[in-house]
């Protein structure tokens, strides 16, 4: 049984390349496509500088509200997300942000009330 073509399946050939089939396979790329190859990759990255050049800063005082729109659970956060611009990894980042601040806020309140007590 020929189990060549199972190999050429397996491997993602199958389909993609017609000159496999008829028995040629290229060993090199042609300069042009090697050209475009580099092309595509300088694209690529300009594109990452870009964004992250572009990459929207917001304030603590944005941060905050976004938090605290998610907090009144009138709209999903998805939804909350998709309209500020941001993904759900950050914002589930920023409540944490938050709520670890606010934990912080209660405890140096706590310390003060036991001090102002004590005197």
């Amino acid at each position: 049984m020929d189990t060549g073509w199972i190999a050429l399946a397996l491997h993602g050939v199958v389909g993609h390349r017609p000159e496999v089939w008829g028995g040629a396979v290229p060993q090199e790329r042609t300069p042009a496509e090697v050209r475009a190859e580099a092309g595509t990759e300088e694209t690529r990255q300009f594109v990452r500088r870009v964004r992250r050049v572009t990459r929207r800063k917001f304030t603590p005082e944005e941060k905050v509200r976004v938090v605290l729109e998610g907090f009144r659970g009138e709209v999903r956060v998805s939804e909350l997300c998709r309209w500020e611009g941001i993904r759900p990894n950050v914002y589930y980042a920023w409540l944490k942000d938050f709520m670890e601040a606010g934990k912080t806020r209660l405890q140096a309140d706590t310390v003060r009330c036991a001090m102002s007590s004590s005197a």
